[in-house]
């Protein structure tokens, strides 16, 4: 199982080329000439390492871009992630880690917790 703070990024060695629409792409190695064929899927999550991320931000945006892409939604929420990221725009965008929601503060009645203490990217970017 794959950690969802493990950053991931783009090989610097590999160049890709997009085909026909609807039918992927193609990896070129520079150093060793290999080349692979990518279905759609794979073109989508080429695109979406343009810059490095976190394991857990690349599949919420690949879940997102499949259930648009799809065409049964116009709009996809992010609730959970939205509670534990103030900032959740900016975290996908970045490829930033997310924090991970307190289940336990859910709907409880008239208790901030779990709403409002979560710290945003500036704020961790400030202790570190």
């Amino acid at each position: 199982m794959i950690d969802p703070t493990t950053r991931i990024s783009r090989n610097p060695d590999v160049v890709f080329r997009s085909l026909e629409e609807e039918q992927g792409g193609v990896l070129l190695h520079l150093q060793s000439g290999a080349y692979h064929g990518l279905n759609e899927f794979g073109s989508l999550v080429w695109s979406l390492l343009e810059q490095e991320r976190t394991f857990q931000s690349l599949a919420e945006a690949v879940r997102a871009e499949a259930l648009v892409q799809e065409g049964g939604v116009d709009v996809v929420a992010f609730g959970r992630a939205f509670l534990a990221n103030p900032d959740l725009p900016e975290r996908i965008q970045k490829g930033a880690v997310l924090n991970t929601p307190n289940q336990a503060f859910f709907y409880s009645g008239g208790d901030e917790r779990g709403y409002t203490d979560y710290p945003t990217l500036r704020e961790l970017s400030k202790d570190a």
